[in-house]
């Protein structure tokens, strides 16, 4: 069988604040696509990460829910992936994945090992990675850490936040996360050319950019799609001081970026505040 007429499966690797809800919102509007019980399914970063990830371990409990076992199984039985989403694939669905950003952590064998799990019970795979403005995407987590610190009672003030970005952007799961060159260049080593989509976060919202990827995914274009906003979080200024240690920081990255995305040196600009 040619992998064209197999059905496809979708290995997301990133990037965490880049999109990937957006992505996953737009695959499951199409009936050919069935992404399964959630988005993230985060069972190759703690299988092989789990000390960076140990966030991510499924452990058994008490009246755990339904998704807690079968990420626990995935996570610990042979074969359990894979046979999931084969199992998800019919007549009428083509198409299924897993979008979990941390997949970034990954090293070329590993990915390879995913991948070949995969194509063993007849998926034909591909990678998505896409990309922000590293200094954005790293204030874009802080923020959503924040939020998710007030849902459980702990307020912070604008310099605690500011703090916790410093602490968080030098981190190593940052730089997993971040450092984009080093994800593609994993990518190039295990899938073809044709089998990798790097996206660009700040384009994605325009016609142009969604009807190329609509294209590799193999899935109908739907123009309306670009003005859907997901995930979204609530903003407060970051003082420039602080965006430019981590523009320092992650200077290789723009470099990269800007050599092999040409259109980074425009979209990406983060020393403009306003």
């Amino acid at each position: 069988m040619d992998d064209t007429e197999k059905p496809l499966f979708l290995l997301g690797v990133g990037a965490q604040k880049a999109g990937t809800s957006w992505l996953h919102s737009y695959l499951e509007q199409n009936p050919m696509v069935d992404m399964g019980f959630q988005k993230e399914y985060h069972i190759w970063d703690a299988r092989y990460r789990p000390g960076m990830f140990k966030g991510f371990v499924a452990k058994p409990k008490k009246g755990e829910s339904a998704a807690n076992a079968m990420r626990r199984f995935m996570q610990n039985r042979a074969g359990v992936y894979e046979q999931y989403f084969r199992d998800l694939i019919s007549d009428k669905v083509r198409i299924t994945g897993d979008l979990t950003p941390s997949y970034s952590a990954l090293s070329v064998p590993q990915l390879a090992r995913v991948r070949d799990k995969l194509v063993s019970v007849g998926f034909q795979v591909k990678a998505v990675l896409l990309m922000r403005d590293p200094v954005d995407r790293c204030w874009s987590a802080t923020r959503m850490h924040t939020q998710t610190l007030k849902g459980h009672g702990v307020d912070m003030t604008d310099e605690q936040i500011f703090s916790l970005f410093v602490e968080s952007f030098i981190g190593r799961q940052s730089e997993l996360r971040t450092r984009y060159e080093n994800t593609i260049k994993a990518l190039n080593e295990v899938f073809s050319p044709d089998a990798v989509y790097v996206g660009i976060y700040e384009e994605m919202f325009n016609e142009a950019p969604l009807r190329r990827l609509s294209e590799f995914l193999t899935v109908p274009f739907n123009a309306s799609h670009v003005s859907v906003k997901v995930n979204q979080s609530w903003d407060i200024p970051l003082p420039l001081d602080l965006r430019k240690r981590c523009a320092d920081f992650y200077a290789e990255t723009y470099a990269y970026c800007h050599e092999h995305y040409p259109q980074t040196v425009e979209l990406w600009q983060p020393l403009k505040t306003a």
